[in-house]
């Protein structure tokens, strides 16, 4: 197999792999909510034991240790990419799921930031974009119009506002994670992203009454610093090291298909036709983007 399609097919694995991880977060922050965690308390505290987890295989591993350190020089450079990708994509993102289904805050969430990588990939990366890119673009473009079109969208429901804020950092996050290109080890990168996350998370977690999480919003907690946070950043950055920044988000708009089928089968929520709509034309996206894969 040429090399350039053997990169191509690991990046979709470890894209697909990253998507259905984060089609998780819905499901999980939900049921830390009812167990009486608030949205900021949960977006902290997955955050914060990830970090702890990954912190206990770097001081058991003297490899670890010695790239966490050899990362020091590029820490401003990391912190920018936890402010979006951890600090904006966990606060409104789980937001969100307060006010609004998981499935609809899925569909905007990875529609805006599939939009987002496309114009940034453009002006930070020069990346080319292709016929494909630009269909793929279209059908997010309506797909998303779809969704807001959903009267129960609104000024009054923050919801699907506070999901394409959490796209727009979501996106961002992708393109200078790219941009920095940082070379070390991808666990190391992990360690010094989820730290700075945690220490941006920690102040709207303060002025936010803060609490100390029950035993039973731990069985949350737990599964939401493991898959989304841990395994599904570490699969996304994987998956940079082998595309481009605007495929890679194209394949990870697989997530909500898994987040919409958890969602019915574990809460009942039966998405509205709009939402379908949208959901259809946003899939015709991956469609597009494989179609430019094929021909390579």
């Amino acid at each position: 197999m040429p090399q350039n399609l053997q990169s191509m097919r690991n990046a979709k694995i470890f894209s697909f792999i990253a998507a259905a991880c984060s089609a998780s977060v819905g499901i999980f922050s939900k049921g830390a909510f009812n167990s009486g965690l608030e949205p900021m308390h949960v977006a902290f505290y997955k955050t914060l034991l990830a970090f702890i987890i990954v912190s206990i295989f770097v001081l058991l591993s003297s490899n670890f240790r010695n790239d966490v350190l050899s990362m020091a020089k590029n820490a401003m450079r990391i912190s920018l990419c936890a402010f979006f990708g951890i600090f904006i994509l966990y606060n409104f993102e789980t937001l969100a799921y307060a006010y609004e289904y998981i499935s609809t805050v899925t569909f905007i969430l990875l529609s805006t930031c599939t939009i987002t990588t496309i114009i940034f990939s453009c002006t930070l990366l020069s990346e080319k974009i292709g016929m494909c890119n630009v269909f793929s673009s279209a059908f997010c473009l309506i797909g998303l119009w779809l969704l807001f079109n959903n009267p129960n969208i609104s000024l009054a429901n923050m919801g699907g506002i506070l999901a394409t804020i959490a796209g727009i950092g979501y996106g961002l996050f992708l393109v200078l994670t790219k941009k920095y290109a940082i070379s070390c080890s991808i666990f190391a990168y992990l360690w010094w992203l989820l730290g700075f996350g945690t220490l941006f998370l920690a102040f709207p977690f303060l002025l936010n009454n803060p609490s100390i999480p029950s035993l039973r919003s731990l069985i949350f907690i737990s599964p939401l610093s493991v898959f989304p946070t841990i395994l599904g950043f570490y699969c996304t950055t994987k998956a940079l090291t082998y595309t481009k920044v605007s495929k890679i988000q194209i394949y990870e708009l697989a997530e909500p298909i898994f987040a919409s089928l958890f969602a019915f089968i574990i809460f009942g929520e039966h998405p509205s036709m709009t939402t379908i709509a949208g959901g259809i034309f946003i899939l015709f996206a991956i469609y597009h983007e494989q179609l430019s894969v094929s021909s390579i």
